[in-house]
């Protein structure tokens, strides 16, 4: 069975009334597994999910925006600097039109520190109440669902407009379109800073401190927890954790440096 809702309210109607089942967006990782695949498939293809809305102090993106978009809206905001970089790291540009911001948070992907750096809010909706929580609170732990309760569904990121906040996001990657092996993102207003750490740990990392104590930031990145795989060792991985974190600092401008 695939149900198409026509909006929100239609899709958590139809939710409740079918439990099992499974939200698809592009189905990719769904329709490829045939026999195998649930029995009710629940269509997040609707215009509620795909919206863009600016307001005085946030910019709310849904899930079904393209990664593309994203980048485009983003480029030319200092403070989103860094979502913007996480954005355009997607290549080739026919990747970024088809990769959407929710389905970038899904397998834990580039997106998640720099959104996380800057203090995104994902919106969650069920079908009786609406939450707010850090971005960091639903990337999921092992790629392939966010950390949402049942039936809930992240209907919205919101980023802030802070207009005295700068960011910088910078990632090694092995390939072209393979996910980061090490990635850092660092946002700063005033001397206060935040930064979060993706790609080399098996979870997003993230650390809140000072712009000048550049030594509490690579004690915290010292005790992080990073592994190895095939693609880069634990200790490859830590000693680029450490040149990117100076890239991402040394890039900052220069006024929010002084300011610390």
């Amino acid at each position: 069975m695939y149900l198409r809702p026509r909006n929100l309210s239609e899709l958590f109607e139809m939710w409740h009334a079918h439990p099992e089942a499974v939200p698809v967006a592009g189905g990719s990782r769904v329709l490829p597994l045939g026999p195998q695949r649930p029995a009710v498939l629940l269509d997040l293809a609707i215009a509620a999910l795909q919206t863009i809305e600016k307001e005085a102090q946030f910019l709310t993106f849904g899930p079904m925006v393209s990664v593309d978009r994203l980048a485009a809206v983003l480029a030319s905001l200092p403070g989103l600097h860094a979502v913007a970089q996480a954005a355009l790291g997607f290549v080739p540009v026919q990747v970024r039109k088809q990769a959407t911001l929710g389905g970038n948070l899904l397998i834990g992907g580039s997106l998640a520190p720099a959104l996380a750096a800057v203090g995104a809010i994902a919106i969650i909706k069920n079908h009786q109440e609406i939450q707010e929580l850090p971005i960091q609170s639903v990337v999921p732990v092992q790629p392939g669902r966010l950390r949402l309760p049942a039936q809930t569904l992240l209907v919205a990121v919101r980023l802030p407009l802070e207009p005295s906040m700068v960011s910088y996001y910078a990632a090694l990657r092995r390939t072209p379109v393979g996910p980061a092996v090490a990635a850092v993102a660092v946002a700063v207003v005033g001397s206060g800073l935040r930064l979060a750490v993706g790609g080399a740990t098996p979870q997003l990392q993230m650390m809140q401190g000072d712009l000048a104590d550049r030594a509490a930031m690579d004690r915290w990145l010292q005790d992080l927890p990073v592994t190895g795989d095939p693609r880069a060792s634990a200790a490859y991985r830590q000693a680029m954790l450490a040149l990117l974190l100076e890239r991402a600092l040394d890039a900052l401008p220069t006024a929010s440096r002084q300011s610390a």
